[in-house]
């Protein structure tokens, strides 16, 4: 080869035909680049990294790259398939590597992906650092591509370029000292990235410990945790808190398996604390939190200020035994939940459905002891069949009965060059013990559910336990008048469960051929369909129907609560019902109706905004004193909230709606209570 540079373009794109789905910083393509640097010397690369899709098309047309790398995860892997096409098209010289999760395990599956993938001549698979190098330094060698492609070194696939046989080697060894990968925050490389506001993500360790089969990082290569040095990951948050101090809206998102589990993460926590005292950043974060170290846990929890994540997944044992799953706590995970409560700990729940063993019975009663034990509020998800995963391979699929639709990965879809493009997820919607049917009504169940455990929604928690109402009951009820088409939120639920099933297809085939169509690809454009049916459904509820919403809650609690002999419990919850609706309707203030901004008086026969205040110390019943107050909201800082997470997600208040109702800006939007004496 010659003496110049070679040219390398590593992207890790994303759709943003109607908003970003994603605006984190491509953080995987930092530490390709700065270790391959470091390897290769920059004298003999040169490096961009793109997250834009048509600055890679850009490029790739201008003939600028001698090589494109490719990130390839399943809300990406058709838009980098047309990009590298496109690239081979008009420079087919240009060598083509692909490298991420979506890659499937077995040596069959691989071959037929690779042959479906013709645009990728090389696939670097598992941790891609020290793979990708030892490949860049063949190609700095002068090794052609055919030749490689037939001998690739370690870690690296390809299809041979004369039988088609998948040739593969084994990978290098796992790097033990992360620090050998030079930070990409603090060399720069990662730089260009905050001038386009992107959310910062942070890696302290690598690995994880447990055998879960419906994550990637359950396979055995993963199994040992390696880390980088606490001084490292210091000076790194140190470096994103001076870039972020004025944006306080900007979470962080920590990329660890289970962070909190090593003792040395309360030294990393205690740091961030530190930042945001100083900094008032960060705020907010995306993180996983681990599986066991209960009490490490809580004390990081504490640092972070964060509701501890407990993700059982599950609570059906014989589903967790299927999975391979270990949740924290254990066989005893109802205890745990309720010291953390005792302690003063705020816990969520994430959880997947349909798993294996799982029925509809199971699921509600999970739900149920979720209820029991005052979870703060759950997140549940569909169950992907992710590339890679033991839940994915076919004795996986055959054991347990498991049927699968394809569906559009939220709003990723776009058109580039004419062509137009769509992200498939395939989703388990059935097994042998959970038909279709309960699928659906399992589902309707979680929308009802998800929504009413959202912060907008707290003082009903705190009604349901002065009325000594079963919290689950509460929920339930509401769930059985909904879909009934009783409520106001009934057609809601039944375009919810409507679109949960014509979202499904039977292969990712039918779905290009449905979308493609001009009329199909409209509505996809005006957000009518492909979108995430749960977030926008909650997300309509809550910005468009939440008095009507309220108005169903109380409903409900007048119908379990016992005899209201004196009248005192019925007045006290009519007052808390208008001071709810006065006060915690975020829907006018982001469709910035001015009237939404102005000044109010509110009067109430009970002082609720003092109960609320104090709670849990004395009964609604008790605060019996008429009550005058001036309402106001603090605009600066509700425009300065939509103003960050529009510039995150795009314009369109479809999709920014949703991030705030899952964010703590949304406390910004509550209004203000002041007494009038």
């Amino acid at each position: 080869m010659s003496d110049r540079p070679l040219k390398i373009a590593l992207a890790n794109v994303h759709h943003s035909t109607v908003g970003r789905h994603s605006a984190c910083m491509p953080i995987n393509l930092g530490y390709l680049a700065s270790y391959t640097i470091s390897q290769i010397g920059k004298d003999r690369v040169e490096i961009s990294l793109h997250d834009d899709p048509e600055e890679v098309l850009s490029l790739a047309e201008k003939g600028w790259p001698d090589l494109i790398g490719m990130s390839n995860y399943c809300w990406n892997a058709e838009l980098g398939r047309t990009i590298l096409l496109r690239a081979k098209e008009v420079h087919p010289d240009v060598i083509t590597v692909g490298g991420g999760p979506e890659f499937p395990i077995d040596a069959d599956e691989r071959r037929e992906y690779l042959r479906y993938r013709s645009d990728v001549d090389l696939y670097v698979y598992h941790e891609g650092e020290v793979a990708f190098a030892g490949l860049i330094e063949k190609i700095r060698e002068g090794i052609p591509v055919h030749q490689l492609r037939s001998t690739p070194p370690p870690g690296v696939v390809a299809l041979h370029p004369e039988t088609g046989e998948l040739v593969s080697t084994p990978p290098p060894p796992r790097m033990k000292n992360l620090d050998e990968i030079p930070s990409p925050y603090l060399s720069g490389i990662m730089d260009r990235f905050f001038d386009m506001l992107r959310i910062p993500m942070i890696e302290s360790a690598r690995g994880c410990p447990y055998s879960c089969t419906y994550c990637s990082a359950g396979a055995e290569w993963y199994n040992k945790v390696h880390s980088f040095s606490v001084e490292r990951v210091k000076s790194e948050l140190d470096y994103l808190a001076e870039h972020y101090k004025d944006l306080p809206d900007i979470r962080l998102s920590i990329c660890d398996s289970n962070f909190g589990m090593l003792k040395r993460d309360e030294e990393i926590s205690k740091h961030i604390r530190a930042l945001r005292d100083r900094y008032g950043w960060p705020k907010t974060f995306y993180v996983t939190m681990g599986k066991s170290q209960v009490e490490r846990l809580v004390r990081v929890a504490a640092d972070l200020k964060i509701e501890l994540p407990i993700s059982p997944q599950s609570m059906n044992p014989n589903t967790v035994e299927a999975i391979k799953r270990k949740n924290l706590g254990g066989d005893k995970v109802e205890n745990l939940y309720s010291e953390l409560r005792s302690i003063g700990i705020k816990t969520y729940a994430d959880l997947i459905m349909p798993l294996p063993k799982e029925s509809k019975q199971t699921l509600l009663d999970g739900f149920r002891k979720l209820s029991q034990l005052n979870i703060h509020k759950s997140t549940p998800f569909t169950t992907m069949m992710l590339k890679g995963t033991e839940l994915s391979s076919k004795e996986t699929r055959q054991q347990y009965g498991i049927v699968t639709k394809w569906r559009l990965v939220p709003m990723q879809f776009g058109e580039y060059r004419g062509r137009k493009v769509f992200e498939p997820e395939e989703v388990c919607v059935a097994t042998d013990t959970m038909p279709f049917e309960d699928y659906l009504e399992c589902r309707g169940f979680i929308f009802v559910f998800n929504l009413l455990m959202n912060d907008l929604f707290d003082v009903f928690e705190r009604h349901i336990h002065e009325l000594g109402i079963e919290r689950f009951a509460f929920f339930l009820h509401i769930w059985e008048k909904t879909k009934s088409g009783a409520t106001a939120l009934s057609d809601l639920y039944d375009g919810f469960i409507r679109e949960t099933k014509s979202e499904l297809f039977d292969s990712k085939e039918d779905l290009f051929a449905v979308y493609s169509q001009e009329a199909n690809y409209e509505a996809l454009l005006q957000g009518k369909i492909g979108d995430n049916v749960m977030r926008k459904y909650c997300t309509a509820a809550m910005v468009d129907k939440l008095p009507q919403v309220y108005d169903l809650g109380y409903e409900v609690l007048h119908e379990l609560m016992g005899e209201d002999d004196d009248g005192r419990t019925t007045a006290s919850l009519s007052a808390a019902a208008n001071w709810l609706r006065h006060t915690r309707d975020p829907g006018p203030l982001m469709r910035r109706e001015a009237s939404a901004f102005e000044d109010r008086i509110l009067e109430l026969d009970y002082d609720v905004e003092s109960w609320y205040a104090t709670y849990p110390n004395d009964p609604l019943v008790t605060f019996d004193t008429p009550s005058h107050y001036r309402t106001t909201v603090h605009r600066e800082r509700i425009e300065k909230a939509i103003d960050t997470v529009t510039k995150l997600h795009g314009n369109d208040m479809r999709l920014w709606s949703a991030k705030l109702l899952i964010t703590n800006s949304l406390k910004y939007f509550r209004r203000r209570c002041e007494a009038i004496h």
